[in-house]
């Protein structure tokens, strides 16, 4: 049985373990073309990049859109193949996810309509500030369970590791968030590389999982 219609050793589902590996390169690209390949982008200025995107920047936002919800069915899937020892984290942290995701999509929504040619910059800036401050937080947040979850599940090469890296990104996003938040280019810079370094995460952790059922 090939590994694209194969649950693998590890019982992970295909379309969990497929969406490992297609949403963080679907969260890198349609981040880059939202802000026209810049890196760092924040407040009114990443409102206008928007705007000056036009139909680039309305796909990139369709990309995050299912970015996101790929991401919470992939953790879906890691909780339910859990051991019993990770499992409460892993829905914790697919709960948390969801939430994230859902409070990132009105954001996005309002970033369509920027994106679509509405006159509307001046309202919606401070309005997507204050939605990608919650939903930043909210996804931070959501990865504390995520990190212990996948330490202790141990479904792949160093999950200890892994675990423990995206544990303390967690606790710099939260920082970040509280001292810096998302209207500030310090702060855009942290959650910038902190988003990179989680899709790379993210990727490895899919062509990990992908790779020991790729013999079945």
């Amino acid at each position: 049985m090939s590994a694209i219609n194969s649950a693998g050793k590890h019982g992970l589902h295909p379309i969990a373990k497929w969406s490992l590996i297609v949403a963080p390169i679907l969260w890198v690209v349609g981040g880059l073309m939202m802000t026209g390949g810049a890196f760092g982008e924040y407040g009114v200025e990443w409102v206008q990049t928007l705007a000056a995107e036009g139909d680039t920047a309305k796909l990139g936002i369709m990309l995050s859109i299912v970015a996101g919800v790929l991401y919470v069915r992939s953790v879906a899937g890691i909780s339910q193949i859990a051991p019993e020892a990770a499992v409460s984290r892993m829905r914790i942290a697919t709960i948390g996810g969801a939430i994230a995701v859902a409070s990132w999509t009105p954001l996005l929504g309002v970033g369509l309509a920027v994106a679509d040619g509405a006159d509307i910059i001046a309202v919606a800036a401070p309005l997507m500030i204050g939605m990608q401050n919650a939903s930043n937080l909210v996804f931070m947040m959501a990865l504390i369970p995520l990190g212990g979850g996948l330490a202790l599940a141990g479904l792949f090469p160093q999950a200890r590791n892994i675990g423990l890296a995206v544990f303390i990104i967690a606790i710099i996003g939260i920082v970040t968030t509280f001292v810096f938040g998302a209207n500030d280019e310090t702060g855009a810079m942290i959650f910038g590389l902190m988003q990179f370094i989680l899709a790379l995460i993210f990727l490895a952790i899919g062509l990990m999982m992908f790779n020991s059922g790729s013999d079945d």
